[in-house]
């Protein structure tokens, strides 16, 4: 019995002691550091994540091979094209008979052509399947690759088209609209910085003369209208004792009473309050980077007796900054179940829209590198059947056991048919490179050849063997070949 009596003595106490309550340490932080994670956002002006890689490249190196393997007349016919060549003239020079076959050549003429003259310039696009025996083939194996390399062609000419259409939507005008919303949602102005921040634009002038009044009202009209004046709600300290609500006390100097002070004469105080807020530590601006701290902060938005707020609110109902009342922002219209949320308020509605536009434009990204890849694998299908055809089948390898390991050993047949890739590629690097790996030996003739493709194309000139992470057999090698 004399134990049932000290717990309902201490469940009493403890009971009496959670109604009595002050603002704790720290109490206001997860909001706080939410709040804080935006505006470093918005002060950061950081880059928006890149676009898919370049394949232009890729798609003109492809389409000159599909040119090279055409046959003679299609050739002949694209030494014609001009680019300014109206439908009449397409007509004409492409022996057509209908205007509407006409219609459809010119969808891809000025591609042709510009195909035709890249396997006709020197130092450019330079295709040379002579020395990979090509012309040694038999007219059917010629068109089976011709067949292939044109599939490959189209393929790669429809990814182009579709991911031509994606490129407007990746203008970085959206950069400047996304960084300029932002810092409207933190400051209230379109280039605002933490350093620049202005009272006038940080709160709302209605009703605003005091504390309880600047940090309370209707969710899209309140005078707490953006980030720093909800900051400055929930973290200034009152001319009463308190521990810090958001973990760290601010400036002695930024003070702000309970009654008596218009949030217009703050400024020292939003001041004060921004330097909780630490830089940011991304480095791209992504629509996660602000979809997570604001779902941080709409998770915030408590309850109590009907009322909703972020921050800390006690016996008080009204949001004066005192331990004893409340260091908060209040919402008298919150009501998410009718849509009446933070996306309602003028800071919330900027940074929903914000996070919505990057997060099509990440989306488009995504489809776009898909295009890419697309793209670079058709190019790589075509020099692979190419290879096939002219390069005869390596005999299986040998196993070997050399203390205890099994090792491959490359085949003489191997080393003959690297070395001849070397020289057609004319003492290119790479083939050369991957000579040795064969067992082969293969120098550069003079001082000088294969450098460029060692420096990887820091030294200014063109590296036009490229890389592509589609490997197939050992069609990278021909492309060394093939390109140079």
């Amino acid at each position: 019995m004399k134990r049932l009596s000290i717990l309902v003595f201490v469940l009493a106490a403890s009971a009496a002691l959670r109604t009595q309550a002050n603002v704790a340490p720290g109490e206001n932080a997860v909001p706080a550091a939410a709040i804080c994670e935006i505006i470093a956002l918005a002060e950061a002006d950081l880059p928006l994540p890149p676009g898919p890689p370049d394949t232009t490249t890729d798609l003109a190196e492809l389409l000159a091979l599909n040119m090279t393997v055409a046959p003679e007349n299609w050739q002949k016919m694209a030494d014609k094209i001009d680019p300014s060549d109206t439908s009449d003239q397409i007509k004409q020079k492409a022996a057509l008979k209908t205007t509407a076959e006409a219609d459809n050549f010119n969808i891809r003429w000025k591609q042709w052509g510009e195909a035709r003259k890249a396997t006709n310039k020197t130092g450019e696009v330079k295709y040379n399947l002579d020395k990979l025996g090509y012309t040694s083939l038999t007219e059917a194996e010629k068109q089976t690759i011709a067949d292939r390399v044109k599939t490959a062609a189209e393929q790669a000419a429809h990814f182009a088209d579709k991911l031509a259409q994606l490129k407007p939507k990746l203008d970085n005008a959206e950069l400047q609209a996304a960084h300029s919303a932002l810092k409207e949602a933190a400051f209230g102005d379109s280039e605002g910085t933490i350093a620049n921040v202005q009272i006038a634009k940080v709160f709302g002038s209605t009703n605003a003369n005091t504390r309880p009044n600047a940090c309370s009202g209707n969710l899209n009209a309140g005078a707490a209208k953006t980030l720093a004046a909800v900051l400055t709600c929930i973290c200034a300290e009152s001319d009463t004792a308190h521990s810090g609500a958001c973990a760290r006390k601010v400036e002695v100097t930024a003070t702000w009473a309970a009654s008596g002070e218009a949030a217009s004469a703050k400024q020292a105080t939003v001041q004060g309050v921004l330097k909780l807020c630490r830089p940011a530590q991304r480095k791209v601006l992504t629509a996660d980077a602000i979809l997570k701290p604001y779902a941080s902060l709409s998770a915030n938005v408590r309850t109590q007796s009907g009322t909703h707020y972020i921050g800390s609110l006690q016996a008080s109902s009204a949001c004066d900054g005192a331990n004893t009342g409340g260091v908060c922002v209040k919402f008298t219209d919150y009501d998410p179940a009718s849509g009446m949320d933070l996306n309602k308020t003028p800071w919330g509605g900027k940074i929903a829209t914000v996070a919505a536009a990057l997060e099509a434009r990440e989306a488009v990204i995504e489809e776009a590198k898909a295009l890419a890849a697309l793209i670079q694998a058709a190019k790589q299908q075509a020099l692979t059947a190419i290879y096939q055809r002219t390069q005869p089948a390596a005999p299986a390898q040998k196993n070997q056991a050399a203390d205890g390991n099994t090792q491959k050993q490359g085949t003489k047949e191997e080393a003959a048919e690297a070395e001849k890739i070397c020289s057609a590629a004319e003492n290119n690097k790479e083939a050369c490179d991957k000579l040795k790996d064969q067992g082969g030996v293969c120098k550069p003739a003079k001082k000088g050849e294969g450098e460029n493709q060692e420096t990887g194309g820091k030294d200014g000139k063109t590296n036009t063997t490229g890389s592509n992470s589609f490997v197939i057999n050992k069609a990278p090698l021909l492309l060394a070949v093939l390109l140079f």
